[in-house]
């Protein structure tokens, strides 16, 4: 990857670090759709995936208290079927074809959480599995893991710091199992890890940032902000897959 590349990366992270630092979500939604403009989606999307664990240890060290051990893992092992199916799709379709769906499932996400999610489910068993399973897909095709799991969150409307912590908790499980799975496909190699280490610094930028605005922001704000770039990325990855 020449220099100019490496700068526009870290700027796409930096932001998408951002945002994440504040809201525990919008990393992937962010990085992917915009990634897939300068690398192949077979290796920007295990590249934004490795990209936010280092990110994620941070946030699940500062929200553990706050964590439902119960509602993660329930989650979590309903999306890992998922994966599979998910990574298929990013290694056997066509570069063009895999960033076409990268960017529809950006704009489909955003404007799922975008829209009033209406009255709790009293019975949410079959509402978890279903997040969880298409959770588990989208983060193996393009590494966004939180939009079905979001709005579930939104429906059954969990408290704000609740919900962050459980969104925080439940991605660092699930991006750390997509990478088991990357590696054992064959998908990570040292490219792929050379250019997570470059993005690093506006990872670190990004979430240092976010940390200073936490306190100045509010969540609901950062929230319609993560919904409008999401769909203007998912937008331009369209326009130019």
């Amino acid at each position: 990857m020449d220099l100019f590349n490496t700068i526009i990366l870290n700027v796409i992270f930096g932001f998408a670090a951002l945002i994440t630092s504040v809201t525990g979500f919008g990393f992937a939604l962010i990085a992917t759709p915009l990634t897939v403009l300068i690398l192949l989606p077979s290796i920007a999307v295990p590249v934004v995936v490795m990209s936010w664990m280092p990110l994620s240890i941070f946030l699940a060290a500062g929200s553990f208290r706050d964590m439902s051990p119960r509602r993660i893992f329930r989650l979590y092992v309903c999306s890992l079927p998922g994966v599979p199916i998910g990574i298929h799709v990013l290694t056997k379709f066509d570069a063009d074809v895999v960033s076409l769906i990268i960017g529809s499932f950006t704009l489909v996400a955003a404007g799922a959480m975008a829209i009033r999610s209406g009255r709790p489910l009293r019975r949410p068993t079959a509402a978890f599995a279903g997040a969880g399973f298409v959770s588990g897909v989208m983060g193996g095709v393009c590494g966004m893991t939180g939009p079905p799991v979001v709005f579930l969150g939104l429906k059954q409307q969990w408290k704000p710091a609740s919900m962050r912590a459980d969104l925080i908790g439940y991605f660092f499980l699930l991006h750390a199992s997509i990478l088991l799975f990357f590696r054992a496909d064959g998908i990570i190699g040292m490219s792929v890890l050379a250019m997570s280490l470059w993005a690093m610094p506006g990872v670190a930028v990004g979430f240092a940032g976010g940390l200073l605005l936490r306190n100045y922001v509010s969540d609901r704000s950062y929230r319609s902000l993560v919904l409008v770039l999401a769909g203007a990325a998912g937008g331009i990855a369209i326009i130019f897959s």
